[in-house]
C-alpha cells in the first residue's frame, strides 16, 4: 500500500506509557492529516515515534516498507519533522539556513536542482523578502516558515508537523496549510500536523484523527466524524458542528463542562 500504516504503536518516557496498543485507519498517499485533541494526550509522543526520535514499540508502514526498526537516522530519508520549537536566531541568512538543512539529510538534488527548489519553496511561501535576511533579525512566526521550508525542501514521503501554526497570524496559518495541502498532493506524500484550531483542520485536512486520554478516540473524515459528543468526550465542552455559508464544517464552543471528580477511595 502505498501511504502510512499504524498498528500497535505504544510510546511513552521510561515506563510511563502516554501511547498503548494505537492502531490507525490506513493513511493513504496525498493525504492531509490532522492530529488533534486535548493537552497531554500524545500528539507529539505519536509524531516523535514515527519519526524515530521516541523509544516505540509496534508495527509502521510506510509506501509497503516497514520502518519498524529502522532509528532516526535510517527514516530521515523519507521522513521529515518539524517540532514546535522556533529555529534559534542565527548569523545564518534564511537561504542558507534551507540549504544547510538540506546538506544534513540530503534531499537527493543536484545543486543547480536544490537551488531551482529553494527558489521555488520561497515563492509559494512568500519568503523572498526574508532569503537574505539573518535569522536573528527574524520574528518567531517568520522563524517558523523558515523552519517550514526546511522540511518541506527534502521532498518528504512523510512529513509530520508539530503546531506548524502556533506562532502566526491568521493570513500565515492559511497559507501554511494551503501550501502543505498542495505539495502533500502534488507529491504524493502523507502529512501529519498537530493542530489545537479545530476549525482550520475541518477547512483544511482529508482525515481526522482525535486522541483522548484513554487512546484513539476518532478517525476518519473530519465531517463524518466530528459531533457534538466527540467535543465532550475529548476536550470537556459543550458544543456543536455547524456549516458556513461555504459549506465548511465550524465547530463552535458553548461552554467548558465540569471536571468530573474522581471518587476517593474508602
Amino acid at each position: 500500500m502505498s501511504g502510512l500504516l499504524v498498528n500497535g504503536l505504544t510510546a511513552g518516557y521510561g515506563r510511563r506509557h502516554i501511547l498503548r496498543d494505537l492502531s490507525l485507519p490506513p493513511l493513504p498517499s496525498g493525504s492531509l492529516v490532522a492530529l488533534v485533541g486535548a493537552n497531554g494526550v500524545g500528539k507529539s509522543t505519536l509524531l516523535r515515534a514515527l519519526a524515530g526520535l521516541q523509544p516505540a514499540s509496534g508495527h509502521i508502514e510506510l509506501d509497503g516498507l516497514d520502518i519498524s526498526r529502522h532509528g532516526a537516522a535510517q527514516r530521515a530519508g523519507m521522513i521529515a519533522y518539524l517540532p514546535q520549537t522556533l529555529p534559534q536566531g542565527s548569523s545564518l541568512l534564511a537561504y542558507e539556513t534551507v540549504l544547510a538543512a538540506n546538506r544534513a539529510v540530503p534531499s537527493g538534488l543536484a545543486p543547480a536542482e536544490l537551488q531551482r527548489a529553494i527558489a521555488e519553496l520561497f515563492a509559494v511561501l512568500d519568503l523572498q523578502s526574508l532569503a537574505m535576511r539573518r535569522l536573528d533579525e527574524l520574528s518567531g512566526g517568520q522563524r517558523q516558515m523558515v523552519g517550514l521550508a526546511q522540511v518541506l525542501v527534502r521532498r518528504p514521503r512523510l512529513l509530520l508537523l508539530d503546531e506548524p501554526t502556533s506562532a502566526l497570524d491568521l493570513r500565515w496559518q492559511l497559507k501554511v496549510l494551503q501550501t502543505v495541502r498542495q505539495i502533500t498532493r502534488e507529491q504524493g506524500a502523507v502529512a501529519l500536523l498537530a493542530i489545537h484550531d479545530i476549525n482550520l483542520a475541518l477547512r483544511f485536512c482529508d482525515h481526522l484523527v482525535m486522541l483522548g486520554e484513554e487512546g484513539l478516540l476518532a478517525a476518519g473524515c473530519p465531517q463524518q466524524v466530528l459531533d457534538s459528543e466527540l467535543l465532550r468526550r475529548a476536550y470537556g465542552i459543550e458544543g456543536r458542528v455547524e456549516r458556513c455559508s461555504q459549506g465548511f464544517s465550524l465547530v463552535l464552543a458553548d461552554r467548558a463542562l465540569p471536571i468530573p471528580q474522581r471518587e476517593n477511595p474508602a
